[in-house]
């Protein structure tokens, strides 16, 4: 998982806690004091804070730490396809607003990369279903270890801080569909 909700989003401190609502026990008090928690109140509103930073007091919900973990992101780097049939290469550059598609039919022969520019418009939805395609989330590896042929596929994501990579043979995470719809809608190509 590449989403550390308990990361302060405002000073990127890890001294972080969760919020917890409702009436507390006479031992949930004492676990208070001790910072183990912090105490949010009785009332639970629909944009109430889950987590707070004890460095700078900033406080958010788990949703606002998706957003952020998401907009970290600068580049999507995938290739699918296996040796005896097409496999395709795209990357997504956020930054410059581009994207570069290109294609093998096989022995690592590539075309030409095709580029094309994106709008703000585009990146915002292709980064709309990222998370609901939950990529963040999808394991590092998906193998499959009785083929030995087929398809392999891996993204990587470069993004301020580290870069992510996640791959698979014959094996795909959830939200694999919804990737590569995602890809194709984004290139106007093929990917899968």
């Amino acid at each position: 998982m590449a989403i550390n909700y308990k990361q302060c989003p405002n000073c990127n401190s890890r001294n972080v806690v969760n919020i917890i609502y409702g009436l507390p026990t006479h031992e949930a008090m004492k676990d208070a004091e001790a910072g183990k928690f912090m105490l949010g109140g009785c009332c639970v509103e629909m944009d109430s804070p889950d987590y707070h930073c004890n460095s700078c007091g900033n406080e958010w919900t788990k949703n606002e730490a998706i957003d952020r973990a998401y907009e970290k992101i600068n580049r999507v780097i995938a290739t699918v396809g296996g040796y005896f049939g097409p496999s395709y290469h795209v990357e997504i550059d956020l930054e410059a607003e581009e994207v570069s598609w290109s294609k093998s039919e096989g022995e690592g022969i590539w075309q030409p990369p095709i580029t094309k520019p994106i709008t703000d418009a585009e990146a915002k939805t292709f980064m709309f279903n990222l998370q609901w395609a939950d990529l963040l989330n999808w394991k590092k590896e998906y193998p499959n270890p009785g083929v030995m042929d087929g398809t392999h596929w891996q993204v990587e994501l470069v993004r301020e801080g580290r870069n992510i990579k996640k791959h698979g043979d014959n094996n795909y995470p959830e939200g694999w569909d919804m990737f590569c719809t995602t890809i194709k809608e984004l290139t106007g190509r093929e990917f899968s």
